[in-house]
């Protein structure tokens, strides 16, 4: 049986590339290299999957490791906007999200690590 962390570099490799291609239409667009925004993008997807999608307990997670260029305020205001970046990643990266939450419920379930990649792909096909 697999954990998380032991594919979680296949996933990402599947993930990333789709992420990237996303960041064109998507209004959250920063001023960050494509490559650099999508490792972002996944680190957020990624905490709000293993949190089962509680925004409060993935801020608490990802607020000690927050990036300076998104999250320059206050822990307050930083958590304040994590909440709402989250709600938008989740919203413009959906499927995205249901891979990587996807997976995670596949390797729970058991899976071979050939049916859960299967799975990964038939979810970014949408993305």
């Amino acid at each position: 049986m697999h954990d998380f962390e032991e594919l979680r570099p296949q996933i990402k490799e599947l993930v990333i590339p789709t992420i990237i291609e996303s960041l064109e239409i998507s209004p959250i667009h920063d001023e960050m290299p494509d490559n650099a925004m999508a490792e972002i993008i996944f680190t957020h997807l990624l905490a709000l999957a293993y949190n089962d999608e509680d925004i409060n307990a993935t801020v608490t997670d990802l607020l000690p490791f927050r990036n300076p260029f998104i999250y320059n305020g206050s822990d307050e205001d930083d958590a304040a906007k994590m909440s709402m970046i989250l709600l938008a990643f989740q919203k413009d990266f959906q499927f995205q999200f249901m891979a990587i939450k996807g997976a995670m419920k596949n390797i729970s379930e058991g899976l071979s690590e050939k049916e859960l990649i299967l799975n990964v792909k038939k979810l970014l096909l949408n993305a």
